[in-house]
């Protein structure tokens, strides 16, 4: 039963050493490229690349159903 517990804790510490630190870094480069480039720019290619087809076209037929 307590290896149980020792498994759960061998696994928590190997994500503390190594997950985190990972996390951490990564957070703070993309914080970086964020500040150097513009948070206006980076919001508007990040709209541009997150913008569905498909809302589009449903949208699209929404408003010739509508008029």
């Amino acid at each position: 039963f307590i290896e149980l517990f020792k498994a759960g804790a061998a696994t928590f510490m190997s994500w503390v050493v190594n997950i985190i630190p990972l996390v951490v870094v990564l957070m703070t480069a993309v914080s970086a490229c964020i500040k150097l480039i513009g948070e206006e720019k980076v919001y508007n290619v990040a709209g541009v690349l997150t913008k569905s087809i498909l809302l589009d076209i449903h949208y699209y037929q929404l408003s010739l159903y509508c008029s």
